[in-house]
């Protein structure tokens, strides 16, 4: 999947591409796999108006979240939940996504922290400016 100012699913072995159409003013700023599909975070109205989280598989959306945050900047997935982060004032906020879109805040990260990928029991990002990667246990 591709995401930006439209939401593309991009099948290599044929070269077909689907194209999933957002709302006006909508943008996909995050794609995470997850099971037999993909969680994908749609920002809406520049920031103005909650972002969405949507499970997308078949070339459908079967559910459609709407969160407690204006502005998702990376998701991640595992057996153990969905993950966000947000920025908050001058820091990263890294939240646990509710089942009903509500986001939990577990950790501050450095506002530099780019990227986020979750293994069972922890998550992992990067601070490009630093070099650092760091692990958050949970």
């Amino acid at each position: 999947m591709v995401g930006g100012s439209s939401l593309l699913e991009v099948t290599p072995h044929s070269h077909h591409v689907w194209r999933l159409p957002l709302p006006a003013e909508g943008y996909v700023t995050a794609i995470t796999s997850a099971g037999q599909g993909a969680w994908v975070a749609v920002n809406q109205d520049h920031g103005r108006s909650p972002a969405e989280l949507w499970y997308v598989s078949g070339h459908r959306v079967l559910k459609r979240l709407t969160t407690t945050a204006t502005d998702i900047h990376e998701l991640a997935w595992s057996d153990d939940g969905l993950w966000a982060t947000t920025f908050d004032h001058e820091h990263i906020a890294l939240s646990a996504v509710e089942p009903t879109g509500h986001l939990q805040r577990m950790a501050q990260l450095p506002s530099d922290a780019r990227s986020l990928t979750a293994t069972r029991g922890a998550l992992w990002t990067a601070d490009y400016r630093e070099s650092r990667i760091s692990e958050v246990r949970y």
